[in-house]
This record gives C-alpha cells, sequence and structure tokens, in this order.
C-alpha cells in the first residue's frame, strides 16, 4: 500500500513489485483512487520507478457477480488507466454474499 501522492510512501513503494493505492489529500478523508487518480498514479510510476523487474498496479472496487459485460464494462476503465489486477473488495453483506459473489466469477475483460 502507499498513499497518493505522498511522495516518500511512493518512494518505499516503488523499491517493491507493486502497489494497492490509497488517496490521502490534507483536509480530506483517505479513500480509494478515482480512475483519473490511477492514471497518474500510473504515470508517476513510468517516471519514477528506477528498480527492475515487473511493476503490478492493484485497483480495488465492486462488480456485480451477474452479468460478465457489465462487470468487464466497470473493470475496464482501470485497466486502461495501468491496472494489471483487479481486487474485488467487497466488505458489506457478510459470509454468504462473499461467497454467492466468488462462486459467479471474475468480471472477463479481454
Amino acid at each position: 500500500v502507499a498513499a497518493w501522492p505522498r511522495p516518500r510512501s511512493l518512494a518505499r513503494a516503488l523499491r517493491r513489485d507493486g502497489l494497492l493505492p490509497n488517496v490521502m489529500r490534507p483536509g480530506q478523508p483517505t479513500g480509494r483512487p478515482t480512475v483519473e487518480d490511477f492514471r497518474e498514479i500510473a504515470a508517476y510510476v513510468a517516471e519514477h520507478r528506477t528498480a527492475p523487474g515487473p511493476f503490478d498496479l492493484v485497483a480495488e472496487g465492486e462488480t456485480p457477480g451477474e452479468g460478465a459485460d457489465r462487470g468487464a464494462s466497470l473493470v475496464r476503465p482501470w485497466q486502461e488507466a495501468g491496472a494489471t489486477w483487479w481486487l474485488e473488495a467487497r466488505w458489506e453483506g457478510g459470509v454468504d454474499a462473499l461467497r454467492r459473489r466468488l462462486e459467479q466469477g471474475p468480471p472477463r475483460v479481454e
């Protein structure tokens, strides 16, 4: 995890093999990045990372389990902004809701 747009936090993450960004701006609550934030983060990584090897950018959110096209349409903008992984972050609804969502499988973005 790294805090965007905090250079020291990002510098630490850039020495590793990936990051899951959180947005931390003065006077605002900490939260998930927007697609535009993510695009800026990907550009920052491309400009500042000097460590060798691949680097993953992890985006998180929720997709509906029914309708692969709908899930893909939600994930695709993140992929286009530079995400290499999608983390289904379903934190509400309990174990049964999580189990149902897992059984539906991931969204497919081609």
